[in-house]
């Protein structure tokens, strides 16, 4: 979107972050770490896919009732997945409605909504965490939108607060418990992140105290950092 400043792209980032501020943020912040492949299928069975795959035949009626829905989507994997497909898109027409396009993806949201959701993996991973603050962190500022940049902020507390100790950060956090310790990649992410919180920030001093709190200097990690 920076590159082109085409519309579709940035509805395409707002809505995956969106997605994961829905889904993927704790009560505290933090980002978990993934939503489950299985989940209970209308037939009561837990089964692998059952809410992300459409049955092909459901599929044609809902598409009957919104054509859009036909047109810029195809269904794949039909015999891999047992008679049920994966959704993607086709190459899609420059000219495509983006008002149109967006209230069929909303048509098929409250579609999935009616079913049973997957379990989250609420495993907190350091390194997935800092990515997502940095991502946040530039998102809020290129977007200008305060509620990305907030999250990255938040998410960034966590980790200072929760995730570090005497001895340095820890890698995994779950359910109140951290445990692991951090390994170069969690250090060189989250470096990164604090830096992108520090670049955009209002208050760069903010990000440049929660930085020096989280490495704590220690002698074996940073020269590698640098």
């Amino acid at each position: 979107w920076q590159v082109t400043g085409e519309a579709r792209y940035r509805n395409a980032l707002e809505a995956t972050l969106d997605h994961v501020l829905a889904d993927l943020r704790s009560p505290d912040g933090a980002f978990y770490s993934a939503l489950d492949a299985d989940s209970i299928d209308d037939r009561g069975h837990r089964t692998e896919g059952a809410y992300y795959t459409w049955d092909p035949v459901a599929f044609d009626r809902l598409a009957a009732r919104h054509p859009m829905l036909g047109e810029m989507f195809d269904l794949a994997g039909l015999e891999e997945l047992g008679g049920v497909g994966a959704l993607y898109l086709p190459d899609q027409p420059e000219d495509r409605d983006l008002d149109q396009a967006m209230a069929a993806l909303a048509v098929l949201r409250d579609q999935r909504e009616a079913r049973t959701m997957p379990k989250v993996d609420r495993k907190i991973v350091l390194s997935w965490n800092a990515m997502m603050i940095e991502t946040f962190a530039k998102a809020g500022h290129s977007l200008d939108q305060p509620a990305y940049t907030a999250a990255a902020r938040r998410a960034a507390d966590f980790v200072a607060k929760s995730m570090t100790t005497p001895s340095g950060l820890h890698r995994i956090s779950y359910e109140g418990t951290t445990g692991v310790p951090a390994q170069v990649s969690d250090y060189a992410s989250l470096g990164l992140a604090f830096v992108a919180l520090h670049d955009t920030a209002t208050n760069p001093e903010y990000a440049q105290e929660d930085l020096a709190q989280a490495l704590h200097d220690e002698p074996e990690i940073l020269p590698k950092l640098r």
